[in-house]
């Protein structure tokens, strides 16, 4: 049908609670990563994004999580599948790029790289510096999306508020905030995450994560 009207599938997504969990949920997970795959293919497509675990019961080991990922890699290469690991904000225990990062590096695997997304970055106000260091083949994929700067749970302002880019001022601030510490005045440029590590030779696509275009309209208070 997709090819039918012209599209084409770039990222299958979510693939929820993998990472963290008990040998016997591991199994679980390995079972229905392989159902996946298997999908992916019929919809022609070889990525897949997997988000940090949010579950309660979430296992705080970074060796644990380091091996269960070199699994998942292993079966992802024999299935012909990029698994792209994005930090959700709101992770139970991984919840930012640069932790997501760390993970990655240790596994060292070609079939498993970071996803960067613009609103889990910038909304916890992380620093984007650390980006310009990742090799741009250990990117797997680039998400990108503003919102309006409010104050409320991180959660229900990435569900409701994530908008396209340029119509929030959330990656606007972001921008100032780099101008600020790095570049005299009336030299501003976006910040690294929202540019895209390209430079790197990234050869992936951005694409847009918008929930909510309204969002833009959004009065935001005073800053």
């Amino acid at each position: 049908m997709c090819e039918d009207l012209g599209l084409a599938i770039y990222l299958f997504q979510p693939f929820r609670d993998f990472d963290g969990v008990s040998a016997e949920r591991l199994a679980k997970n390995v079972e229905r990563a392989k159902r996946k795959f298997e999908l992916m293919h019929e919809l022609g497509t070889d990525r897949i994004l997997v988000c940090s675990n949010v579950s309660s019961d979430t296992i705080r080991d970074d060796a644990l999580i380091v091996d269960q990922f070199g699994t998942l890699a292993g079966i992802a290469k024999e299935a012909g599948v990029i698994v792209a690991y994005e930090a959700f904000t709101w992770g139970r225990y991984v919840n930012s790029y640069k932790h997501a990062w760390k993970l990655i590096d240790a596994v060292n695997h070609p079939s498993l790289g970071l996803a960067l997304d613009t609103f889990h970055t910038l909304s916890i106000r992380d620093s984007v510096d650390e980006i310009a260091a990742i090799p741009g083949d250990r990117i797997a994929f680039v998400q990108i999306a503003d919102a309006p700067v409010l104050a409320m749970d991180v959660l229900e302002w990435s569900r409701y508020y994530r908008c396209f880019s340029g119509r929030a001022s959330l990656m606007l601030r972001a921008s100032r905030h780099a101008c600020s510490r790095r570049r005299p005045a009336g030299r501003c440029r976006a910040p690294r995450v929202v540019r895209s590590p390209r430079g790197r030779k990234y050869r992936g696509r951005d694409t847009a994560d918008a929930g909510s275009e309204s969002a833009s309209a959004i009065n935001e208070p005073a800053r």
